[in-house]
């Protein structure tokens, strides 16, 4: 017992301060590995009316092996979406729904696609690098609405799109996370959390355009209100 503890000491001692800090995972999540895989991995979902065929929602390699980006008649609009601390919930699939249906493209990175372990309940703060590795790729693409950038975030995403920040950004969507870790409001934000929230409360982001109280613990969709709020205040853009 005595050594595994300490490998565990020891492995949190060989990442960097900021990992130490927003809490230990596994692997670093700022590597050019760790991003490339969280990429290839990652879902995409794009708008029925954008010209890309159907093939072209599902992961980002079919959206490379058709070459999707070629098929777009027109540049839309852009969600990158940060999961859940286990992965793709109930939750995220909903949110990404719902932005595909207001015609909105999603990216959403794969945080597991190497096989980490999960960080829940640990502030994982480290995510904020797959946020802006899908930045940075949405600003590389012609058919991407570079105008019209949103970061969205669900529970542990959340927090990582709360803290991130970026001047290219047009809004950020934060869900399941009141800013009890921090965040920065310096975009127009909309923050949903539940009013029965066992995980991590029902704190807000004090300073958020819109914050919606819904009726419901975690999971903030099972009140039906969160996705008109979302469709309300992606209009208003």
């Amino acid at each position: 017992m005595f050594s595994t503890v300490w490998r565990g000491f020891l492995k949190c001692l060989g990442l960097s301060l900021f990992f130490v800090v927003s809490g230990c995972v596994t692997g670093n999540l700022s590597s050019p590995e760790h991003l490339e895989a969280a990429m290839n991995k990652a879902r995409i979902n794009v708008p029925d009316d954008s010209g890309a065929g159907w093939s072209c929602s599902g992961y980002y390699e079919m959206f490379k092996e058709f070459d999707c980006a070629s098929q777009f008649t027109k540049k839309v609009p852009v969600v990158i979406h940060a999961h859940g601390c286990k992965g793709f919930n109930h939750s995220d699939e909903t949110a990404m729904d719902v932005y595909k249906e207001m015609g909105y493209a999603v990216i959403a990175p794969n945080s597991f696609a190497l096989g980490r372990s999960d960080s829940c309940y640990q502030g994982n703060m480290a995510r904020t690098a797959e946020i802006d590795h899908a930045l940075r790729f949405a600003l590389s693409q012609d058919w991407v609405d570079t105008s019209t950038i949103v970061v969205s975030g669900f529970s542990e995403g959340g927090l990582n799109a709360a803290i991130y920040d970026s001047p290219l950004l047009a809004a950020k969507i934060v869900m399941g996370y009141g800013c009890h870790r921090g965040g920065n409001m310096s975009v127009k934000t909309l923050n949903i959390v539940g009013l029965a929230d066992a995980v991590v409360g029902n704190e807000v982001c004090l300073g958020a355009a819109k914050i919606f109280r819904s009726d419901s613990g975690h999971h903030v969709f099972v009140d039906p209100e969160s996705a008109e709020v979302i469709r309300a205040f992606l209009r208003a853009l």
